[in-house]
């Protein structure tokens, strides 16, 4: 699966308007992250290949789950097969609790290429109820809604840990959103489709980490797409800034 590959953090040479950095799409815990409660990260979802995490998600509808697109790409960057994709929900623990749900559908945004309009909408085989444990989150789908420069940010994940073993609790670690000229410093290809997280050094996004959800003001701003060179680096992590596709995913809530 290409984000096990992407995500795995394998030397991929990528030359993108200019910088030859390796990019690694983030697709197991968040490193330097905390142990999260039952009650925070309600929309968090772990997106699973043949019963196996390899991405976050959020859970922005009752039967629909937003995650990063190279999470349900094969090496052929073919759309994997629904069948094979199912989601836990509802639970901290990546491997009991909650609820697994099955994928009826998967939408992947028509630009996808790569890195680049990395988003994709599951359509679950059965719809989601809402608890203490299980929630929807709003997106944000307007300018004014983004978050500014400087802001705080805590994302979610069971993403790798700095000792290369995976977490079986959903690990939470605070960003700051970089401006346009930190973010571009990492990733040239920067623009209104993306925006940069910046972290201490050996924390941030880690293999298992695409599709997380960044959240401000109560709404979803951003998917965990990828990091530049490896886990942890001195360059911000790179997210779809769920705005400018905002339209588009609302119209998959809709199908």
């Amino acid at each position: 699966m290409r984000s096990t590959i992407i995500f795995a953090l394998l030397a991929i040479a990528f030359a993108v308007a200019g910088t030859s950095r390796a990019l690694s799409p983030s697709s197991g815990r968040i490193l330097g992250g905390e142990d999260v409660a039952s009650d925070q990260f309600t929309f968090a979802a772990s997106v699973r290949l043949d019963n196996a995490h390899v991405c976050g998600g959020s859970i922005v509808g009752e039967g629909k789950i937003l995650t990063a697109a190279h999470c349900v790409i094969d090496d052929n960057n073919q759309v994997v097969a629904s069948g094979r994709v199912s989601v836990r929900v509802g639970s901290v623990n990546q491997f009991a609790g909650g609820r697994i749900v099955y994928v009826a559908d998967i939408a992947v945004h028509p630009s996808y290429e790569y890195i680049r309009n990395d988003i994709a909408v599951l359509t679950l085989s059965s719809a989601l109820v809402a608890s203490d444990k299980l929630s929807i989150i709003a997106l944000a789908t307007s300018a004014d809604q983004e978050p500014p420069v400087g802001a705080e940010i805590t994302v979610a994940g069971w993403g790798e840990q700095s000792s290369g073993t995976t977490p079986y609790k959903l690990q939470s670690t605070t960003f700051t959103v970089a401006s346009d000229e930190v973010c571009s410093n990492g990733y040239a290809g920067n623009d209104e489709t993306t925006f940069c997280l910046a972290h201490s050094l050996k924390q941030g996004s880690c293999t298992g980490d695409a599709g997380n959800g960044a959240v401000y003001n109560n709404r979803l701003v951003g998917v965990s797409s990828f990091v530049v060179g490896a886990c942890g680096s001195r360059y911000p992590d790179v997210f779809a800034n769920v705005t400018h596709f905002a339209e588009w995913i609302q119209i998959q809530l809709w199908i």
